[in-house]
């Protein structure tokens, strides 16, 4: 009788986000700093809400915090009297996660003081 090998199970374990750089990209302002390691959301690398989250959403892409955040009132600390900030709002999260893509590998995300 022929051996038959056991199914193999998929991997469970979630792959921690790496950091979004080594060091700041040349053309970073004064005011940023290398992303702290407690911000940083799984599986993306930057912050995202709650899956039944409502909109408006607004993607931060240079900021306090940067990702996809649901609200004014969650978005408002993270860039209001921040010096380069930049966040815009988009109408879904589909569009948020394609803006935070394109900032991140154009090194155009950072986070700021």
């Amino acid at each position: 009788m022929p051996a038959v090998a056991a199914p193999v199970a998929a991997p469970t374990t979630v792959i921690p986000a790496l950091p979004l750089y080594g060091i700041l990209p040349v053309n970073a302002p004064a005011n940023a700093v290398l992303p702290p390691a407690h911000l940083l959301a799984l599986p993306y690398g930057y912050h995202v809400p709650a899956a039944n989250a409502e909109g408006p959403f607004y993607v931060v892409t240079q900021g306090r915090d940067i990702g996809v955040f649901n609200g004014w009132e969650n978005t408002s600390p993270l860039v209001t009297g921040v010096s380069h900030a930049v966040f815009s709002r988009v109408a879904s999260m589909t569009e948020g996660h394609a803006r935070m893509n394109m900032a991140i590998t154009s090194t155009f995300a950072l986070y700021l003081t």
